[in-house]
């Protein structure tokens, strides 16, 4: 039986959504031996731990962006540990250190993966997507000297994963081997934090967000996002942004939706003043419900929406937000 290594951010606010959707997923798999590795910041409360999660790092020098010391810890990690692959989220962050490790072991690396399969014979057949969607390309590897690392593509599977015994505080996780024991050694920060700002927009990540209402170059000017986050407000969404828009720097790039920006899954995708340009559905193309409110009845977009609304989307966006206050 293979062997696999989940790893799982984790943040102040708890474990990252997504890295628990991968990890359910390879749980759910008959001839995979899984268990996870979560690394960062101290959580404050954890109420779901997954059963999987073996060994955590909690450290200040990965609370803040520290490539050198992800790398490190990591590799630290693999190299008293044997796996056959190792898989997490592709995030700004794993894009950066995940390459690293994988020179420092001389593994193999794949990043935007949206389907690994595993044969009964042992052959990984990996799916990524190619120019905006417009393109499919496949892996297979039959033989395998190292870990392979894979990088999957967020949001591509949903899946709930198996929860272990819940730990309200990690002051004392005695249930965890001690880590301790892998000697690890960070390597000296090079990046100073001279200062940190108050992030502008969304708290929550576009990527774990249920429900999102993005806006763009339809809407004129910064100031009139506040149709989008009044409607947000009232359905509990997140405010997500075009590149146009983000380019122009009426929002800040967080926010961005689309190839260059964040692949998101929601249940309900709002879209108030987007075309549809390919780039921009590449990373929202997996929502579930996807409505259009757009002037131009021509728009590409109207071709890939559950519902669409023609017309002026600042009459429309009061109205809505006022019929969907009232009880």
């Amino acid at each position: 039986m293979k062997k696999l290594l989940v790893i799982i951010e984790s943040q102040k606010s708890g474990w990252k959504a997504t890295d628990l959707d991968i990890l359910g997923f390879f749980e759910k798999q008959d001839n995979l031996e899984v268990s996870a590795f979560a690394l960062g910041e101290k959580p404050e409360e954890i109420k779901k731990t997954p059963s999987a999660l073996k060994h955590v790092v909690f450290n200040k020098e990965l609370q803040f962006y520290n490539p050198k010391a992800l790398a490190s810890v990591v590799t630290s990690y693999l190299k008293k540990k044997s796996f056959d692959f190792v898989i997490s989220t592709s995030t700004l962050k794993t894009k950066d250190y995940f390459p690293v490790v994988c020179a420092n072991l001389k593994s193999p690396y794949f990043n935007e993966i949206q389907e690994f399969k595993l044969s009964k014979e042992g052959i990984l057949s990996l799916t990524k997507s190619l120019y905006s969607g417009k393109a499919v390309c496949q892996f297979e590897i039959s033989q395998q000297s190292s870990p392979i690392f894979c990088l999957f593509q967020a949001n591509q599977v949903k899946a709930s994963y198996k929860i272990g015994e819940n730990y309200s505080n990690f002051e004392n996780y005695s249930n965890f081997e001690n880590y301790s024991n892998f000697e690890i050694s960070l390597e000296k920060n090079p990046i100073q934090h001279l200062e940190f700002k108050k992030r502008e927009g969304n708290l929550k990540d576009l990527s774990e967000a249920e429900i999102i209402v993005s806006g763009g170059r339809g809407m004129q000017n910064p100031e009139n996002f506040k149709f989008l986050e009044e409607l947000a407000k009232t359905i509990g969404a997140t405010v997500g942004a075009s590149r146009a828009v983000t380019d122009a720097g009426w929002r800040p790039y967080n926010e961005q939706v689309g190839q260059t920006g964040k692949t998101v899954s929601p249940k309900l995708y709002i879209a108030c003043g987007i075309s549809g340009a390919i780039q921009h559905l590449a990373g929202m193309q997996n929502s579930k419900c996807i409505v259009v409110i757009n002037k131009d009845s021509s728009a590409p977009f109207f071709k890939k929406c559950s519902y669409g609304l023609v017309g002026d989307l600042f009459q429309i966006l009061p109205l809505l937000n006022q019929a969907l206050k009232k009880p």
